[in-house]
């Protein structure tokens, strides 16, 4: 937001916020992020990145869950989400990781602060955790992350065309996302995440 603020120091912001999953067209907001298949034709709007997940937890955490691995994993879960999440990365179960715990949120907001707070491993879609990750905040829980079928999308309404100033934003999330990316993969080379969004 800092940096945003000092790139748009005359953008006035306000986000509209919206629970569960986002679906639909953009309608009365400048931009609108969307998780349409990535075959979807979507000429109002531009690719942020492809739908990258990664299990995610505080560093604490994953210097806990090394020492006492027999004792299994606690699982952040949205509440309307796959509870088998861990079962998209095979390094769970090469690595003899089991689930003893689930904690299920309604807000995916609580599942970070949550595994900010160290109580356990959440699924991290890499557009929310990127900032984290990169601080060093939370760390991947597993060297793995993988590709979804979906992209993330900045979408602008089908009735009138961006202004101006919505374009240079929206290039510029893009711009910061695809820095954020590549900063993360130096920390992370094992996860490939450049190449993962196209960075490479």
């Amino acid at each position: 937001m800092q940096k945003l603020r000092k790139s748009f120091p005359s953008v006035d912001l306000r986000f509209q916020l919206t629970s569960g999953p986002l679906r639909g067209p953009v309608k009365d907001v400048d931009l609108g992020l969307r998780f349409p298949h990535r075959d979807e034709a979507h000429e109002h709007g531009v690719l942020l990145m492809p739908e990258i997940l990664l299990p995610v937890c505080s560093p604490a955490y994953a210097g806990l869950a090394r020492s006492q691995a027999q004792d299994g994993d606690t699982l952040m879960n949205l509440s309307d989400g796959d509870r088998d999440w861990h079962r998209l990365f095979a390094s769970f179960r090469e690595n003899g990781r089991r689930v003893a715990r689930m904690v299920d949120f309604s807000d995916y907001a609580i599942v970070i602060q949550a595994a900010l707070l160290g109580q356990g491993i959440a699924l991290g879609w890499l557009n929310s955790t990127a900032y984290w990750l990169s601080t060093g905040a939370l760390v991947p829980g597993e060297q793995e992350a993988v590709v979804t079928e979906r992209a993330c999308r900045l979408l602008h309404p089908a009735n009138r065309p961006p202004r101006s100033a919505v374009v240079e934003v929206r290039e510029w999330i893009v711009e910061e996302m695809r820095s954020d990316v590549i900063a993360i993969d130096r920390m992370y080379p094992a996860l490939q995440l450049s190449k993962l969004a196209g960075c490479a």
